[in-house]
């Protein structure tokens, strides 16, 4: 998920200034400093990979309106949970080759299942089966991902710098940022930051700001628990997408 994907970008208008965003664009970062930020980047994503679950905690905020997502990341399983101005709009949980979603937004499900108006009217605030073999499944399941919790984080190798330690959360960590202007048409620009621990090379904490005309997108991310198991309970009662889709 997240701005990320499939069901939040559905969910609320706050991620579209990232969404737009990629990590492309020209920087001004020396060879040498981009060289040795690019080794950092490598690193901590190998580093990533090999724990393999995380427990993050992702605020964004536009202006007034705000949205969180809290969520746990593992191999084979997911839970995760966006609030939207502090109201739980969103949950979706993967266990055993299944995706279960609950949603209060219809829209959501139109957007994300294909669902008729008619159908996600009615289906609001009930748990949705997926399985693996329903089309809905692969989209969703991939936004399910340590990749995509981690990834609009990651500044462009060629546009990153190393910015001096500093210790968070009692952590010392080297903060390696980039900025670019993915899109000259919509004017949008972006900054990210990614703050790595010294010893591990995972990430403890991350930013990003995004602006295009008078509209500033910023979000704030925290990282713990790297390399924990994942304990996920799939919802007692749920009723099948494919019962749904038709």
């Amino acid at each position: 998920m997240r701005i990320r994907p499939v069901l939040i970008a559905s969910v609320a208008s706050l991620g579209l200034l990232a969404a737009s965003c990629s990590s492309g664009g020209s920087s001004s970062t020396s060879s040498a400093g981009s060289s040795a930020a690019s080794t950092l980047i490598t690193k901590s994503q190998t580093a990533v990979q090999t724990a393999g679950s995380v427990h993050f905690v992702d605020v964004t905020k536009i202006g007034s309106k705000s949205e969180s997502l809290i969520g746990d990341i593992g191999p084979s399983s997911a839970q995760e949970v966006l609030s939207v101005s502090g109201s739980e709009v969103l949950s979706v949980v993967l266990v055993s080759n299944t995706i279960y979603i609950k949603t209060s937004s219809a829209s959501v499900l139109q957007s994300a299942l294909t669902l008729s108006a008619t159908t996600a009217a009615a289906s609001v605030n009930k748990w949705i089966s997926i399985s693996s073999t329903d089309k809905a499944y692969s989209s969703i399941a991939q936004s399910l991902t340590v990749n995509a919790a981690l990834s609009i984080y990651y500044p462009k190798s060629s546009a990153a710098s190393i910015l001096p330690s500093k210790t968070v959360a009692g952590v010392t960590v080297t903060p390696v940022t980039g900025s670019s202007t993915p899109s000259t048409k919509t004017k949008t620009t972006v900054q990210t930051t990614v703050y790595l621990n010294q010893k591990t090379s995972l990430p403890v904490t991350a930013s990003l700001v995004a602006k295009s005309g008078s509209t500033t997108e910023t979000k704030q991310a925290v990282f713990t628990k790297w390399g924990d198991p994942i304990t996920v309970t799939a919802p007692a009662d749920s009723v099948t997408y494919a019962s749904l889709a038709g």
